[in-house]
């Protein structure tokens, strides 16, 4: 069986030969107001005009990230002994393999993009935005590996899945943004790559609302952020857009203690 999962960068992604074009929906705001070319030339060159929203949205999320790395720890149990400690009369001379809090491991954060055809392009703007915030804040104490992702789990056998990751480490904050906000880069070129690959016409199929089905279908590594795509039916949520990803996020938040 054929498998439609994909993994670009971006650079890679924006490449002529593989990126797609869908335009086959007639209204330009379902694309952000925004035409093909507007589309592909914030992707490679950047658009920055929500940067300053998104700086205001930063302090309403409350966001302090444990993430953890495996490391063997002393124990009175374990999977192999320290013979000098055990002789030295050690109560715990074992080694046990155990989950810690690290400073300088990189915070994975998995957003997917793909929307309900109902949801409009002002709505996704905004929780892009707030999504630009996040990565934003995060990046002031570790770096961030960002991951941009499409599924369509059912349109086809094994179903179809791309992951494209952003350039942020540096962060490219302009580039970054354009790809979170702009309604036209999921659903004219991720879209488009779709249909193409998968010799596909028509739309898109169901948009997944259950983190875990998308941690699953996109392997996302343990403790690592996931952000799932806009479904119709969360759409009042989605109008508080800064709620809406604290909600997403609170699983994997550690709130700093007073």
């Amino acid at each position: 069986m054929k498998r439609y999962h994909y993994q670009y960068t971006l650079e890679e992604f924006m490449s002529p030969s593989v990126r797609g074009s869908f335009r086959d929906y007639n209204d330009i705001s379902w694309y952000g107001n925004q035409t093909h070319e507007q589309v592909v030339n914030g992707a490679i060159n950047g658009d920055d005009s929500l940067v300053p929203y998104a700086e205001k949205l930063i302090e309403q999320l409350d966001t302090t990230v444990d993430i953890e790395h495996a490391e063997w720890i002393p124990s009175i149990y374990g999977a192999y002994p320290i013979v000098p400690e055990f002789l030295a009369g050690s109560v715990t001379p074992m080694r046990h393999k155990t989950r810690v809090p690290s400073d300088t491991t990189p915070i994975g954060v998995w957003v997917d993009l793909t929307p309900s055809c109902g949801v409009d392009a002002k709505t996704l703007e905004r929780k892009g935005a707030t999504i630009l915030a996040l990565v934003m804040k995060l990046q002031q104490v570790r770096a961030v590996e960002l991951h941009c992702c499409g599924l369509a789990p059912s349109d086809v056998e094994g179903g179809y899945f791309i992951d494209i990751l952003m350039p942020t480490q540096p962060l490219q904050l302009s580039v970054v943004c354009h790809v979170l906000t702009c309604a036209g880069f999921i659903r004219d070129l991720v879209f488009g790559h779709k249909m193409r690959e998968c010799n596909q016409a028509g739309w898109w199929g169901r948009v997944i609302r259950e983190e875990e089905e998308f941690r699953s279908a996109a392997s996302i590594p343990e403790g690592d952020l996931a952000i799932v795509g806009s479904h119709l039916q969360d759409y009042e949520s989605l109008r508080d857009n800064v709620r809406w990803v604290q909600d997403q996020v609170n699983k994997y938040v550690h709130k700093e203690e007073e």
